[in-house]
């Protein structure tokens, strides 16, 4: 684990935490990320939809995962529906960024995607993350 996926991982904190102790320390640990923020952007990998993903430190994903328990839950949904339905998902994801909404969609090997992203930093972390699954094209 690179120091900067454990700077991250320690300042996420569940949103149903109300403990004083582990709000301090996700607070230290946020002031610490900023710091480093103001200086460089270095590559991390963090859990999101029980996929290990490549992203830049910047990134606020999980952030946003950590503090709402809802965010972003409909896409998984989605994709369970149209797999009992059909048995496999056929999908465009136009401005894919790091893959995380793939990720969500916990592909299996007959489902296909094609990823769309513009950004060559984005791009990059989606091809560190898909780019060894030949089901997803980018």
């Amino acid at each position: 684990m690179s120091i900067a996926s454990f700077i991250y991982r320690n300042c996420l904190l569940p949103a149903d935490n109300h403990r004083l102790l582990p709000k301090l320390r996700a607070r230290i640990f946020r002031l610490i990320r900023i710091f480093i923020l103001r200086f460089s952007d270095p590559p991390c990998r963090m859990e999101i939809w029980d996929s290990q993903l490549w992203m830049p430190f910047s990134h606020e994903r999980p952030m946003q995962l950590c503090g709402a328990g809802y965010y972003d839950q409909l896409i998984r949904r989605v994709a369970q529906f149209i797999r009992l339905g059909k048995g496999k998902i056929n999908g465009i994801d136009v401005g894919a960024n790091i893959g995380d909404t793939i990720a969500a969609c916990q592909i299996l090997n007959e489902d296909r995607f094609l990823a769309v992203e513009p950004n060559p930093v984005f791009f990059e972390f989606l091809n560190r993350n898909f780019g060894d699954q030949p089901n997803v094209r980018r």
